[in-house]
């Protein structure tokens, strides 16, 4: 099973990396051809309904279907575990060069993955930063790729389907396609 070839992260540029590095967050168009996200379109469901292709479960599954209420939002940690086409995006070395290349880094290793599926009418959730679950890093920073797996329209409330603000040096969320790191644990301990 062959991860994704995602060309277009091949393509961040010294500018990208200076948008990334002031803003928080970079984000890059189209990084996955419509067929594929299709396929994870189409495993979504069947994940949630238990369905898993490798016969392993994820870490982390909450809702389920049949018995969790149809207005929460899905969510399963480790789903590359579970499922080869999950696997086929999770794994793949090009969001690792990327993740690493904006964060100024040499490498990366996947540490999670974690699939958030806001369906139609379901309740609002909160932002979400990984972080605070691995405080065992030093320093303690975990970039995060994000791609949608719709096209994403304009919300009839605020005119946006997603909205990123500037970060803080404090922010660990590498949104769709990547936050720098947080200082050094020392720096931070010295601000205090």
């Amino acid at each position: 099973m062959p991860a994704h070839d995602l060309p277009r992260l091949a393509g961040i540029d010294e500018a990208d990396i200076a948008c990334f590095r002031r803003d928080g967050f970079l984000v890059v168009e189209r990084i996955l051809a419509p067929d594929r996200i299709e396929a994870l379109r189409a495993r979504f469901p069947l994940l949630f309904a238990g369905k898993f292709d490798t016969g392993i479960y994820p870490d982390e599954w909450y809702w389920r279907e049949g018995m969790s209420l149809p207005d929460v939002t899905r969510h399963m940690a480790n789903a590359w575990k579970a499922d080869l086409t999950v696997a086929r995006l999770a794994l793949s070395a090009d969001i690792g060069r990327a993740a690493a290349l904006l964060a100024g880094w040499s490498g990366t290793r996947l540490g999670q993955d974690t699939i958030w599926w806001k369906a139609p009418l379901t309740r609002p959730i909160a932002h979400h930063q990984d972080t605070s679950f691995l405080d065992v890093l030093d320093p303690q920073a975990t970039p995060t790729a994000t791609p949608a797996r719709w096209n994403m329209r304009p919300a009839r409330t605020t005119g946006r389907s997603r909205r990123f603000r500037r970060s803080s040096t404090a922010s660990t969320t590498i949104a769709p396609i990547c936050a720098p790191p947080p200082r050094p644990l020392a720096s931070r301990r010295r601000s205090r």
